[in-house]
């Protein structure tokens, strides 16, 4: 208790590290779960963050419909699809915006073979043909 006295920032460390050993203890494997992966924010995050903010108040200020678009498409892009719920992530997974970005760079990686990269090429075929489907019928109204 002398410690706490006197050396106020020594006992909050020593509690927090006490804390933290006891939430993970060391292993020689370990699952990968929610519970135990950490998204950090770096500089690059923040700056990301900052960006997104001062984008979305000029869209809001100036009533710009491309802000919106500009920012919730840079905001979309940043969601970590792996810790999302089990219905969601399918949801993500089929819905066409995973295929604007995700699929072609995993596909370049080397990530994505076989059988998964033909139903993924299929699905982005669909998801363009009912785009495509969608504004002939706008243009024709």
């Amino acid at each position: 208790m002398a410690i706490a006295l006197f050396h106020p920032i020594t006992f909050v460390r020593g509690r927090f590290q006490r804390w933290w050993q006891a939430r993970l203890p060391l292993l020689d494997t370990m699952t990968l779960t929610q519970r135990n992966v950490y998204i950090l924010p770096t500089r690059a995050g923040f700056m990301l963050g900052a960006t997104l903010a001062v984008l979305l108040v000029g869209a809001i200020n100036y009533q710009l419909n491309l802000g919106y678009l500009l920012t919730f498409l840079l905001a979309g892009q940043v969601a970590p699809v792996m810790l999302l719920p089990d219905g969601i992530r399918t949801a993500a997974t089929v819905l066409p915006f995973r295929y604007m970005v995700s699929f072609p760079v995993e596909v370049l990686m080397g990530q994505v073979r076989g059988v998964e990269l033909w139903q993924g090429l299929a699905l982005k075929a669909c998801w363009l043909a009912l785009a495509l489907l969608l504004f002939a019928l706008v243009w024709r109204a």
